[in-house]
């Protein structure tokens, strides 16, 4: 039986090195080129997408959809920036947060915000699945390794 922790805990036994900041990039070096031209680092695009899903769930349930289609034209670009963040250290297509299953929903979302649905449960539903299936699993991977080099880099001073 999979549990809810099943992706996160399977991926730390058969890719240890994920944790090994020495054995795969550096968080605090990977920059992406946003659609304006901007260069920005992992953390910021991190909690730029953070904070537009949580936008885009906030705008739904008040009722405000211009807004939401705002929030996720963000979250959209965002979400392409952290794909092509995850290419500066892994050489496979990742099958977790930035794969087809996530795009689709996603996508979805964007469907119901152009035709108009006001519907907070498809949404909710939505936006949920996105972060139990996407979010969830990345971090419990990549933020013990990017804090640990934090850690690093900040005793080297």
């Amino acid at each position: 039986m999979r549990g809810r922790y099943s992706l996160g805990w399977a991926h730390c036994a058969n890719k240890g090195q994920t944790f090994r900041p020495t054995g795969g990039g550096n968080f605090s070096q990977i920059t992406i080129d946003s659609e304006s031209g901007n260069s920005l680092d992992f953390h910021t695009i991190m909690v730029d997408l953070s904070n537009g899903l949580g936008a885009l769930r906030g705008n739904v349930v008040q009722g405000d959809f211009d807004a939401a289609l705002k929030s996720y034209q963000v979250v959209r670009e965002r979400f392409t920036m952290m794909e092509l963040a995850c290419t500066a250290c892994h050489d496979e297509p990742r099958e977790y947060f930035v794969d087809s299953r996530v795009k689709g929903r996603l996508l979805r979302i964007g469907g119901f915000l152009r035709k108009g649905s006001q519907d907070v449960d498809l949404y909710t539903q939505e936006l949920n699945n996105i972060n139990e299936v996407s979010c969830m699993p990345c971090h419990q991977v990549h933020m013990p390794a990017a804090f640990l080099q934090q850690y690093w880099e900040s005793s080297k001073n």
